[in-house]
Parts: structure tokens; sequence; C-alpha cells
């Protein structure tokens, strides 16, 4: 929970700083791009810190902790943008904290039961074909795009969580043609709806072997594909609208996803407690963005 806070609030950091390395290119090209690159090397980042703690935790708690970065972000914006916050966003960050606790507190570790991967994909391949429909029906129309476009590129995203966790399990990797060297009688299921699979690595399994197992399999690709993806869609997003408005709505769908798809694709258990918190976590992001009407971001 901690790993997946520190890696979420460097992802809605870096976004911010992303939104201003593009507003910056309006003056100076070069400062602009600096700004961007490196908020886009912090978004990259944030993807590694994200597979460490998704790989100790259920995908559906990790997942939950999105909304703690918008709470980040607000103290980034009055600590060290010089943004003025007030009693509301203050609030929604204390709210987006308290049901963090609680849902971190209220939920255990617990090893998935079954890994429907074949559903994941099959589910990934609808919400990118609705979520490009929908936003290019609105482009069409000349509404404003940017949340529209925020939410898509928010629920991309969201499918990130549980395809590091297929990568790093003994089924991922076993997957990888660099795979670990199971102990006897490890196996896998080759169907759509897998099993958990893949022994412990066997000591002659180096870091760089280890690294590689994780890394070259099919679903880290996958999981790869779409951080660059939701990137990619975030930047359109941005030119779209304002910051304060797109991040929220980013921030919603990556939470609601993982959620989801934590309970329906691996079994994991969800508790009443954890899902007052995951409310109470919505909550506080709808706080956070219902700011001031004059904005300065």
């Amino acid at each position: 929970m901690i790993i997946a806070f520190g890696g979420y609030s460097l992802l809605n950091i870096a976004q911010a700083c992303q939104k201003i390395g593009l507003g910056m290119m309006h003056k100076s090209r070069l400062k602009g791009t600096i700004v961007w690159v490196f908020a886009t090397i912090g978004t990259t980042g944030s993807s590694f810190v994200l597979l460490s703690a998704v790989s100790m935790g259920n995908v559906s708690i990790v997942g939950a902790m999105a909304g703690t970065g918008l709470a980040s972000l607000s103290l980034f914006s009055a600590f060290v943008m010089g943004e003025r916050v007030g009693r509301r966003e203050m609030l929604g960050v204390t709210v987006v904290l308290a049901g963090a606790v609680l849902a971190g507190l209220s939920s255990s570790k617990s090893e998935p039961s079954a890994m429907l991967i074949r559903e994941m994909y099959l589910t990934l391949g609808a919400v990118a074909a609705a979520g490009s429909l929908a936003v290019l029906l609105i482009h069409l129309r000349k509404l404003p795009a940017g949340v529209a476009t925020g939410c898509f590129a928010g629920a991309l995203g969201g499918f990130i969580p549980k395809f590091q966790k297929v990568s790093t399990s003994g089924l991922g990797k076993a997957r990888s043609p660099v795979g670990l060297t199971s102990a006897p009688g490890a196996g896998g299921d080759a169907g759509g709806s897998h099993g958990i699979s893949g022994g412990p690595a066997t000591p002659q399994d180096g870091f760089l072997h280890r690294a590689g197992a994780i890394f070259a399999n099919p679903y880290a690709l996958t999981w790869i594909a779409l951080s660059v993806l939701s990137m990619v869609v975030l930047q359109f997003a941005f030119k779209k609208d304002k910051a304060i408005r797109v991040i929220p709505a980013f921030t919603g769908s990556i939470i609601v996803i993982p959620v989801l798809g934590g309970v329906a694709f691996f079994g994991e258990s969800f508790s009443p407690l954890q899902g007052a918190g995951v409310a109470l976590i919505l909550g506080g992001v709808m706080l956070i963005t219902m700011k001031r009407k004059k904005e300065n971001r």
C-alpha cells in the first residue's frame, strides 16, 4: 500500500509537470521540451514502482491507491507550485488519505485463485473499442473532449496492474523465452483461463535471468504497451482541457478498473470495509476536483 502510494504520487505529479511542459513550449520550445522529457521519465518510473507494489499485494488494493496520487498532487500544487489550496481541497486530501488507510488496513495479502487471461484481453479490447468510438464521436460533434479522453487514458492505464500481476506470477515467468528454471512439478495451463503455475526459482537463476523472466513475457509487453498508449492518449487530453479536470477523470478510471478487475479476473476478496475505503477515495477525488472557478494551472 505504501509503495503504491509513492508510485501513484509520482505518476500524478509527473503528469502535472507534463502539462506544464506542454504549456511552456509556446514561449520556449527548448525549456518546455526539457520539462516534458523529465516529467515523462517520472511517469515511466512510476510504472516500475507500481510493478513492485502489485507483485506484493492485491490488484484491487493497489488500484484503489490511485486516488492518493491526486492528494499528493494537491499538496505539490500548494507547497511547490505556490497555488492556493482551499478548505475543500484540503478536506478532499484528508478524505482520500482516510480512505486509503481504511482500505489498506482492512485488506489482506492473498494469492489469486485463477487468472482469467483470455477474458482480460477480451475486456481490454472492448474497452479500447468503446473508448475510441466515444472520443471520436465527441470530437466529431465538437464537444469538449478533454474529460472523456482523460477517462479513456485512465481506463487503459487501469489494465496495467492486472497484466503486471500476471507478468510477475509463475505463469508469466513460465511464458518468457528466458523463463526461470522451475522446481520439479511446476506447470501451467495453456488454455485461456489459467490457474497459478510456475515453481520457485532455482539457485542458478541470477538477477538478470529473473528480470528477463518478468519483463520478456507477453504479459509484460502488454502492460508496457498500455503504459505508452495511456500516456499518449493523456497528452491529447491535456491539449483539450485543464490538468485539474483531466487528471481527476484519469484517476477515477484508473481506480475503478483495477478494483473491478481484481475481483473479476483474479478472484480477489473485497470486503465491505475495503469498499468503504474505495468510496472515500473516490469521494475525496471529487472534492479535490470541485475547485474554485479560476484555475491557474
